[in-house]
């Protein structure tokens, strides 16, 4: 089961992340650093981000999950920190 490798789960209180998460969906997250294209969530200039984790080169990016928002490009990925990978998405 995803959710065995669990250490942290993320509720979702707005629909801004629709369509891929929901108002009241959790976030089931495992304490690990993502691969490329996996989405993790991020703590970036004090604020918590869910983003996608795309690597090019040295240069690593934050994408937007819904492409409404702005895309976080990084040099060096010290710095920002990683909370967790989603592993798992729970809804009601």
């Amino acid at each position: 089961s995803p959710t065995k490798n669990s250490y942290l789960a993320i509720e979702i209180n707005s629909n801004n992340f629709a369509p891929v998460y929901c108002k009241y969906d959790r976030i089931v997250l495992e304490n690990r650093f993502p691969s490329d294209g996996e989405i993790a969530v991020f703590l970036y200039e004090n604020k918590e981000f869910i983003r996608i984790f795309r690597q090019n080169g040295n240069q690593y990016i934050l994408e937007s999950i819904t492409g409404r928002g702005s895309n976080i490009e990084l040099t060096k990925m010290n710095e920002c920190v990683c909370l967790g990978t989603c592993i798992d998405v729970i809804r009601y």
